[in-house]
């Protein structure tokens, strides 16, 4: 399992480093996600599935740092979930210089 989860990571950093992106102070960042959710309840026949819903605003305030917030909201079966919040991101190689 470790070396499969390894695998997967080292292709995906593989991948990421083909791309033609860069981020330069100034930039904003538009981000949208979706989650499906299963939950298995104890009681016999007790399973809830919900979907969540989540939307990002970022902006570089340099060329390594990103500014955002976000904000998430999953409707499930027996309950509902809001969440916002804020984040900061580093990135390592803004100018893709791999």
């Amino acid at each position: 399992m470790r070396t499969k989860l390894a695998a997967a990571l080292v292709v995906t950093m593989v991948l990421a480093a083909t791309a033609n992106a860069t981020n330069m102070q100034g930039d904003r960042e538009f981000s949208l996600f979706g989650t499906y959710i299963n939950e298995n309840l104890a009681e016999p026949g007790g399973s809830a599935d919900g979907i969540g819903l989540g939307v990002g605003l970022g902006y570089f305030v340099s060329d390594n740092t990103e500014w955002g917030m976000h904000a998430y909201g999953a409707w499930d079966n027996p309950m509902d979930l809001y969440a916002a919040g804020v984040n900061l991101k580093y990135h390592l190689c803004p100018q893709n210089t791999m």
